[in-house]
């Protein structure tokens, strides 16, 4: 009997557990051929008793090389560059057990190529028939159109987000909002679905009926086909007693399956029941007193924003700004009625911080009795409550420690997201800063004697002398407290994307800001294949005129590249760095643009930091590449001016790191020496 089965999934560069996928591997899975996967330089094979019937079906404008399924799926690789890029979309579909082997291919070839490929999409089919009662094929498909030149064309556009009256929206921080806008129209919306899983069960029936069968499929749900019981039939005494004789009655048989299917039906009822008023006992919500409702809305309303644990935490950060500006103003009548207002608002937002947090910690008492909350910082505590009422479930140990790590994260950026944007030229001047407090502070030590384990050597030293002290130290302490907290973001960063790494302990603050500048340019982790032909972020033609802007009309940069981060000085320089890669493809009026920016006093540029007036070419050390792929062939040399730099790093980095551990291993056999008397 025939049978409607069609599922999809998105298979994305990374899975819903966080780990890696490919589309080669999940090509040569299907099909049973061997790929070799680019990537990685694996070759992907999954042996199969009964080898599926594969092949690949494409619109006319796509190239030759789509027909060969290594290629194919490799180009796809290449031309998603997100970290967790969507690959292909897949769909597993039932083929009716009453056609042949025959007519079931051209059935699953005529659906595909109606329905995906004359719409634009390439198809990579293979059929399996592993289980002679469960025929079945898989497709996947392309997600990126082909131009019609045969080049690959885009997937979405962005488009800002305007009002009913055309005015732009704008986000909490005051840029234009924009949207993702599909250009194909092959997006997994709920009319889209419907059309694919209807248009399978039309021509699956138009082929039981061309071929003399009278079963049928729908993609509707039994519920929608108000199909629950079956009815059984009249049995008569006469069938009843041959099937007591000898089990034979076709008539009773045909009962107690139809019995059996009903009890079935009636069990899944029973269980929908019990899991639907499950569902009700278990709904999470947030759980405000009466009291703290009012102070949210007044605080809400008094900031005339919506209250959320973020956007107290953002604002109050601003409201402190605009304290300390009053510092350098006369206090006359209005600007006292401004601090009036700053302080009533802060209080406000305080209370409602502390409402936030107090709600969060009764939540987690409640459904996560096994966590310590003085373990936890508030970022925390909001991050669980939230991801908690948002999934409709408790989350497991896993997503605790993913929530947690990038509450973590947050509370980091928060603290210093005034200096996020420029965080080289941040460490660079608060570094010689700290230089200069530690030598003004030995001074005073000097000049008056002071020891400060003993008590005493500070009787005879100024009050004068004594406040500027303790005002020097306390800048200092706050400007190391400000570089640790950007170790600490730098090193969780790492951390997730080089786990293996040994070298990344051995990095200083400068050298981590140039992995997290390469993440952030890129959209993804710098990876070993990346030497090998390093990725390029912008187009010639791009490059061009973004140069142009910078030059002219530098907020239109925005408008029209809506990734490119003007304020960033960390992103303009890594896009000059990509230009002055590329600068033999620059005229001389760009070229001298290019250098002039690249040698800029003002800014500090983290390249000049590592390689003075001359780029270098540097070789690869094997430890960092070890760690991250299993191919061992040396990397061509590049002459990107960013990834050259890096090499530079990670050879540094993996030297310092042995020769820790060459000491460490002497001295542990030393005091293993000591220890035996020799």
């Amino acid at each position: 009997m025939a049978i409607y089965h069609m599922s999809g999934q998105i298979i994305s560069r990374v899975g819903k557990e966080g780990k890696q996928r490919s589309a080669v591997a999940a090509a040569a899975y299907r099909s049973g051929d061997k790929l070799k996967d680019e990537r990685d330089g694996k070759t992907k094979f999954y042996h199969r008793e009964v080898k599926p019937v594969s092949f690949i079906l494409a619109p006319e404008h796509a190239p030759d090389w789509v027909y060969n399924r290594e290629r194919l799926w490799n180009e796809v690789e290449k031309v998603e560059k997100q970290y967790n890029s969507q690959l292909a979309r897949e769909f597993n579909i039932a083929l009716p057990r009453e056609l042949s082997n025959e007519q079931q291919e051209k059935l699953a070839r005529e659906y595909c190529q109606n329905t995906f490929v004359n719409d634009g999409m390439v198809a990579d089919i293979s059929i399996h028939r592993d289980d002679k009662n469960n025929p079945h094929f898989h497709v996947m498909l392309t997600v990126r159109p082909f131009k019609e030149n045969g080049e690959w064309g885009a997937k979405t556009k962005k488009e800002y987000i305007k009002d009913k009256d055309g005015n732009f929206v704008l986000n909490e921080k005051g840029n234009k909002k924009t949207r993702n806008v599909s250009l194909t129209g092959w997006d997994k919306n709920k009319e889209k679905m419907n059309f694919w899983r209807k248009s399978w069960a039309d021509i699956a029936n138009k082929y039981l009926a061309l071929n003399g069968f009278d079963s049928r499929i729908s993609h509707l749900s039994n519920e929608a086909q108000g199909i629950e019981k079956m009815p059984t039939i009249h049995e008569g005494y006469a069938a009843r007693s041959i099937d007591k004789r000898n089990g034979k009655s076709e008539r009773v048989n045909h009962n107690k399956n139809v019995k059996s299917y009903n009890k079935t039906v009636e069990d899944l009822n029973k269980y929908k029941k019990i899991k639907k008023r499950n569902s009700r006992n278990i709904v999470f919500t947030r759980n405000f007193s009466p009291a703290e409702k009012k102070t949210l809305k007044e605080a809400a309303k008094f900031s005339k924003m919506f209250v959320s644990f973020s956007s107290v935490k953002e604002r109050k950060n601003q409201l402190e700004k605009w304290h300390n500006s009053f510092k350098f103003k006369p206090l006359n009548e209005e600007n006292l009625k401004k601090l009036n207002r700053i302080n009533k608002e802060k209080e406000l937002l305080t209370n409602a911080e502390k409402i936030l947090v107090s709600e969060s910690e009764r939540f987690i008492n409640k459904h996560y009795q096994n966590i310590d909350l003085n373990k936890l910082n508030d970022y925390g505590k909001i991050a669980i409550v939230d991801n908690t009422v948002q999934n409709k479930r408790l989350l497991n140990e896993s997503e605790l420690e993913s929530v947690l790590r990038t509450a973590e994260n947050e509370e980091i950026e928060n603290s210093i997201s005034s200096i996020l944007n420029n965080r080289f030229r941040f460490v660079d001047s608060i570094e010689k800063e700290i230089e200069q407090l530690s030598s003004v502070f030995d001074k005073y030590k000097n000049t008056y004697n002071i020891d400060f384990s003993n008590k005493n050597s500070l009787e005879n030293v100024p009050d004068k002398a004594i406040k500027q002290m303790k005002i020097v130290f306390d800048r200092k302490k706050s400007l190391t407290n400000s570089l640790d907290l950007m170790n600490k973001l730098y090193m969780n960063k790492l951390n997730e994307m080089y786990p293996a790494w040994k070298g990344k302990e051995h990095l200083s603050l400068k050298e981590k800001e140039l992995f997290v500048m390469g993440a952030e340019y890129f959209g993804q982790a710098i990876t070993p294949k990346d030497f090998n032909n390093p990725p390029r972020k912008y187009s010639l033609m791009e490059q061009k005129e973004i140069l142009l802007l910078m030059n002219t009309n530098p907020s239109a940069i925005h408008q029209k590249y809506a990734d490119f981060n003007t304020q960033n000085e960390s992103y303009k320089q890594m896009f000059l760095a990509e230009c002055y890669s590329y600068l033999n493809e620059f005229d001389e009026g760009e070229k001298a643009f290019i250098v002039e920016s690249m040698n800029s006093t003002e800014t500090n540029n983290i390249f000049k930091e590592f390689n003075g007036e001359k780029l270098y070419s540097f070789k690869k050390d094997e430890v960092f590449f070890s760690d991250q792929t299993n191919d061992s062939a040396a990397a061509a040399q590049t002459s990107d001016l960013f990834f050259n730099t890096l090499e530079s790093v990670i050879t540094d980095a993996d030297r310092r790191a042995r020769e820790d551990e060459e000491r460490l291993r002497k001295k542990k056999k030393q005091n293993r020496n000591r220890g035996m008397g020799l």
